[in-house]
C-alpha cells in the first residue's frame, strides 16, 4: 500500500487520528444529548448517577450491546412489547401498574427479552422506618408477582462504586433467569 506523507508527518495516520478524534467527539456528545434528556426525568442525584454510568462505553462493553435510552411521555410504557432491535433500553422512572419504577432495564437479543426493575434507594426515603421498609417489600412483590426481576442499590453502594452497580445490574439483566 502506497503511503503518502507531508511535511507534517505521516498523512495516513493523521487521517486516523482526525476521524477518531472526531468519532469520540460525536460520541460524547451523544452521550450528553440522551444523558440531558434522561436526566430530566430522574428524581434524584443517585438515579442521575446510575443513568450516567449506564450510557457510558465500558457499562455495556462486554455484552457487545447497544443501549437506547427511552423517554416515554408521561412515564407510562406505551407497548408490551420491547422494540425488536437487540440491544438494552433503559426506561427511566416509569410506570408499570400502579408503582412508579426508577428504571426498567430490557435486554432484546435473537433469543427474546430479559427485563429487570433497578430500584436506587437513598436512605431518607428507603429503610429508614419500618413503615418504608414494609412499603418497597410489599412493592417488590407486586412487580415480581407481574413477573419482573427487581434489583436494589443503596445510594451509598451506588455513590462508592457506579460502574460496578450498572455492571451488576447489566449482568443480572443479560443472564436470563
Amino acid at each position: 500500500m502506497k503511503r503518502f506523507r507531508s511535511r507534517g508527518g505521516d498523512l495516513t495516520t493523521s487521517l486516523i487520528e482526525s476521524i477518531l478524534a472526531s468519532a469520540k467527539h460525536e460520541a460524547a456528545e451523544a452521550i450528553d444529548f440522551h444523558y440531558s434528556r434522561a436526566a430530566d426525568v430522574c428524581e434524584s442525584p443517585i438515579e442521575k448517577l446510575f443513568l450516567a454510568q449506564m450510557l457510558h462505553p465500558e457499562t455495556l462493553a462486554e455484552t457487545e450491546s447497544r443501549l437506547h435510552i427511552m423517554c416515554v411521555k408521561g412515564g407510562l410504557v406505551a407497548y408490551a412489547v420491547p422494540p425488536p432491535i437487540p440491544g438494552v433500553y433503559v426506561y427511566p422512572q416509569i410506570t408499570i401498574g400502579r408503582y412508579r419504577v426508577d428504571f426498567l432495564l430490557q435486554y432484546v437479543d435473537f433469543n427474546g427479552v430479559s427485563q429487570l426493575i433497578v430500584e436506587v434507594d437513598g436512605h431518607d426515603f428507603h429503610e429508614r422506618t419500618k413503615e418504608q421498609a414494609q412499603r418497597d417489600k410489599a412493592r417488590d412483590r407486586a412487580l415480581v408477582s407481574q413477573g419482573y426481576r427487581v434489583l436494589r442499590f443503596t445510594g451509598s453502594e451506588v455513590f462508592a462504586d457506579p460502574l460496578s452497580v450498572a455492571l451488576e445490574a447489566i449482568e443480572i439483566l443479560v443472564d436470563r433467569p
